[in-house]
């Protein structure tokens, strides 16, 4: 800025005070930035999309056998009509 480089210090970072007093080398630097607990979130995501699917596929099931009773329920109706008109 303003006809120098920029210089940026430790200091300037987010890293605690408390950390940068006990760093010694790059390499501890490095250490410090690189987050120690890494999820895999991609196995998370998988995990939520196969509930997502088997939840999908339950209601699925249920709609069709809901349906299929409906069916059976209108049909003895129907032959119950039928049987009553035929006896006339």
């Amino acid at each position: 800025m303003f006809g120098c480089s920029d210089e940026i210090g430790l200091e300037s970072s987010v890293l605690p005070i408390s950390i940068i007093s006990k760093l010694k080398t790059e390499e501890g630097l490095e250490a410090a930035n690189t987050p120690v607990n890494t999820v895999d979130h991609s196995e998370f995501d998988e995990t939520l999309i196969e509930e997502k699917n088997e939840k999908m596929k339950d209601n699925r099931i249920n709609k069709i056998i809901a349906v299929r009773t409906e069916s059976v329920v209108n049909l003895k109706i129907q032959v119950n009509h039928t049987k009553e008109a035929s006896e006339k």
